[in-house]
């Protein structure tokens, strides 16, 4: 396993423990990497079918599903409904 990879591996656990402590009420968290590999590829919009670019498509998919859920959460908070849409 190259370096990226294994960053890449840590950052999707991280993330998978960042949503379940968010969901459990918790303050936010932060992640950082000082892998300029990984945060290259993640920021690329260069489609990459390494192993490395499959976990930051898991880890793409995975946040964004995250700030979807976490927007439509707070406007639910806020009484804004979608359902007309």
């Amino acid at each position: 396993m190259r370096v990226q990879e294994g960053e890449a591996f840590a950052l999707f656990h991280a993330l998978v423990w960042i949503i379940i402590i968010a969901e459990l009420g918790f303050q936010p968290v932060i992640s950082k990497t000082d892998c300029k590999l990984l945060v290259d590829h993640i920021f690329s919009a260069d489609q990459n079918f390494s192993e490395c670019g499959i976990l930051i498509y898991h880890i793409l998919e995975i946040f964004l599903e995250f700030i979807h859920a976490l927007k439509f959460s707070t406007f639910a908070k806020l009484g804004v409904s979608f359902s007309k849409l």
